[in-house]
């Protein structure tokens, strides 16, 4: 092998890495998720949350009177939301 197909070959294999790196930047931004939206599945702000095996629970405010407000569980399975409510 000569220096030039030396050089050829480095160039090749720096373009490589940095489209793989590209391509993971990219994809790695687009498997992300924002918890901004949350609000938009439940009936109630959003006070809480937390995960577990996988999946995802949200402490949601349903009702606040002067005395006491009371809260609802909302359960996301990565398909739909669950709802246990009732807890003050």
């Amino acid at each position: 092998m000569n220096q030039t197909q030396h050089i050829a070959n480095l160039r090749f294999m720096r373009s490589l890495m940095l489209a793989g790196m590209f391509i993971c930047f990219v994809l790695g931004r687009t498997n992300a998720q924002a918890v901004a939206p949350l609000d938009k599945g439940l009936p109630g702000a959003a006070a809480a949350t937390c995960t577990h095996d996988g999946d995802l629970y949200v402490l949601y405010v349903q009702d606040t009177t002067a005395f006491q407000e009371q809260y609802g569980v909302a359960h996301w399975n990565g398909l739909y939301w669950s709802y246990y409510t009732g807890l003050s």
